[in-house]
């Protein structure tokens, strides 16, 4: 993964609309390690919910997108609703992405992906994504939230209309929520993820 330069955003929860979502996420786990799905009211995050989504890890490669917000569909261009997240990538990011998603909920953590964009005007660019795992229904951390920020420090409009994700892979990087991070516990990170596998 080849790293940018100093123009690159910070790998910070600490601005939005990062803040927002790992604020609330913070509120409503409590003590505990993840909140559940049926605790989280997407209306607490009115002012950051267009670049929201909420995805279903099916298996490492199968990740669908549960709700999506209405930035990303307008740069998409059409409803996401159901589409695998990884399908909208490069096929060469797919499986940098797939493992970033799937060590999200198997071990579980947070984590930032900072990731290219090109646009259908021939803009190249950069998104990072924040992503925080949340329990379902059966009390296994098998959803994500995201948010994205794109940079629009070299003139990328934030409505302009997509054609690429993840042509480059820039960099990753995991926040402890007190179950250690991929690179602390890599056992027990690979035997979730061959459980997640065998679901």
């Amino acid at each position: 993964m080849r790293q940018f330069d100093g123009t690159t955003m910070m790998h910070s929860v600490d601005e939005e609309p990062f803040a927002s979502l790992w604020q609330y996420w913070n509120e409503v786990r409590g003590d505990r390690l993840l909140p559940g799905s049926r605790e989280f009211d997407f209306t607490q995050l009115a002012a950051i919910l267009p670049e929201m989504s909420v995805l279903d890890i099916i298996a490492p490669d199968e990740m669908r997108y549960r709700m999506a917000g209405s930035g990303l569909v307008a740069r998409f261009g059409g409803e996401l609703t159901g589409a695998n997240l990884l399908d909208l990538f490069s096929e060469n990011s797919r499986p940098a992405l797939s493992r970033f998603l799937t060590k999200i909920v198997t071990q579980p953590c947070t984590g930032i992906l900072h990731t290219s964009v090109g646009y259908q005007s021939g803009r190249q660019g950069a998104v990072q994504l924040l992503a925080v795992p949340i329990k379902t229904s059966d009390d296994l951390p098998g959803r994500i939230a995201l948010v994205q920020r794109i940079d629009q420090s070299r003139g990328e409009h934030i409505d302009e209309k997509l054609s690429v994700i993840g042509a480059d892979f820039f960099s990753v990087s995991f926040i402890d929520v007190e179950a250690g991070k991929p690179d602390d516990l890599a056992t027990r990170a690979n035997q979730a993820e061959t459980a997640l596998t065998s679901r």
